[in-house]
């Protein structure tokens, strides 16, 4: 290791001492709790990620409770997170870790990215801090430290470029305390190193880092450039009938995969065409935004009454009043039950 790389470790070790963030799952090694932050936490803030991990740890304060449980009430205590592929997928790995591992995380990366949901990140991410391997687990925020630190201006979107991040990690990381140093550089790259404004000056790897000396700060890391946005416009029907309503649950997969949700009237057309004058249009709301990562959603919602034949098929009929205890995508919650023009009287 040269002298800079020792001092990238040293200094960066030393700032973690004074700066480190009190956090549950900081500073344990119980992989399923770790493993639980880890998937809490991608794509989501840690303000928003803690009142989540204390209410899953709290229900599910293990891998058999959690592999016991039914999809339907994982889900619906990741309701309002997004993302539910994560909640689908850590109960089925949660599963699979009762069948072949008695219970126990695998320590072995090739074992963890096999289980759902788990990536090259949280694998490494697990192995490090509940495993204390010195294994570089490299997410966003070590992307940019690593990155403006060496210079190195190239596409971050690509394999080799994280490959060669990686590789420059695993020569820093003390193999003492990988999970500590790993915890360093994530800390560093959200408090000082962040994507826009960065603190150099209370940087204390300021002195070497190439982006800084070349001006580049703000140029790295290089990324392409962002895809336009996509609109999307989704109609739902709330057809009720005799106090019911009739919704599905979505098992083909995408951001709200698991949860439950009302008709898309493009999908029903035949049958609304079918049943003609006996549905008759309540109620047709506006069109609310609901914005996701790489999408808007234009949603608007129709309310009906059918006074006569049946729901369409393949959907559930409910009692509207019992709505509340289906986990629902967010917008549908927000703009249904929270709103009285669409509540059904």
């Amino acid at each position: 290791m040269g002298k800079t790389n020792h001092s990238f470790t040293r200094q960066i070790m030393e700032w973690q001492v004074k700066h480190q963030r009190v956090l549950p799952w900081n500073d344990i090694d119980d992989p399923y709790r770790i493993w639980v932050s880890e998937i809490i936490l991608q794509q989501t803030r840690v303000t928003q990620g803690l009142a989540y991990y204390h209410r899953f740890i709290h229900r599910f304060p293990n891998i058999e409770v959690l592999a016991s449980a039914r999809q339907e009430e994982v889900i619906k205590l990741w309701e309002g997170l997004g993302y539910y592929s994560r909640a689908v997928n850590i109960h089925k790995a949660a599963g699979i870790v009762m069948e072949k591992y008695n219970g126990n995380l695998p320590d072995n990366y090739k074992a963890l990215v096999n289980l759902p949901g788990i990536g090259p990140y949280t694998a490494s991410a697990i192995l490090s801090f509940a495993f204390h391997q010195p294994v570089p687990a490299i997410d966003g925020n070590a992307i940019r430290v690593y990155s403006r630190y060496f210079g190195i201006e190239k596409d971050v979107s690509r394999t080799a470029t994280i490959k060669e991040i990686s590789n420059l990690s695993s020569k820093l990381i003390p193999k003492d305390e990988p999970g500590q140093f790993n915890h360093a550089v994530f800390n560093l790259g959200s408090k000082i190193c962040t994507p826009k404004n960065p603190v150099c000056h209370q940087c204390p790897l300021h002195s070497d880092c190439i982006a800084r000396l070349n001006n580049k700060v703000d140029l790295i890391p290089l990324k392409k450039p962002k895809a336009v946005r996509k609109v999307q416009h989704l109609t739902y029907c709330i057809i009720r009938q005799n106090h019911k309503i009739c919704v599905r649950q979505r098992n083909e997969g995408g951001i709200w995969q698991g949860l439950y949700e009302f008709p898309e009237r493009e999908k029903i057309s035949s049958w609304i065409e079918s049943v003609g004058n006996n549905l008759i249009l309540q109620h047709q709301s506006m069109e609310y935004k609901h914005i996701l990562t790489h999408l808007d959603l234009m949603i608007s919602f129709h309310v009906y009454e059918l006074v006569k034949g049946n729901m369409p098929n393949g959907y559930l009929r409910i009692d509207w009043k019992d709505l509340q205890a289906y986990p629902l995508p967010v917008p549908l919650r927000k703009h249904v039950l929270e709103n009285n023009a669409l509540l059904l009287n």
